[in-house]
């Protein structure tokens, strides 16, 4: 089960759980043990957050920096 959040909806946070699969490597020189199945689009390797609201957080981050990029990013989707 992978949990990602995304941009909220009426002020309202957004979490979306989707089932994947767990793929394991029986190659025994292979130095990883186990896969997760990624979803193009909704998932990225070990993120808890969609591309999008990723996109999002980057691009406030690129924009207001510092102080005013960690006041502002709490408050998106909601008046604060």
């Amino acid at each position: 089960m992978r949990h990602g959040a995304d941009e909220a909806i009426g002020g309202k946070p957004v979490v979306i759980d989707v089932s994947v699969r767990r793929l394991y490597c029986e190659n025994p020189g292979c130095s990883k043990t186990t896969f997760v199945e990624q979803v193009p689009g909704l998932t990225v390797r070990y993120q808890r957050r969609t591309p999008f609201l990723q996109k999002v957080i980057a691009s406030v981050a690129t924009a207001l920096a510092g102080r005013a990029g960690a006041r502002l990013l709490p408050c998106r989707g909601r008046a604060c």
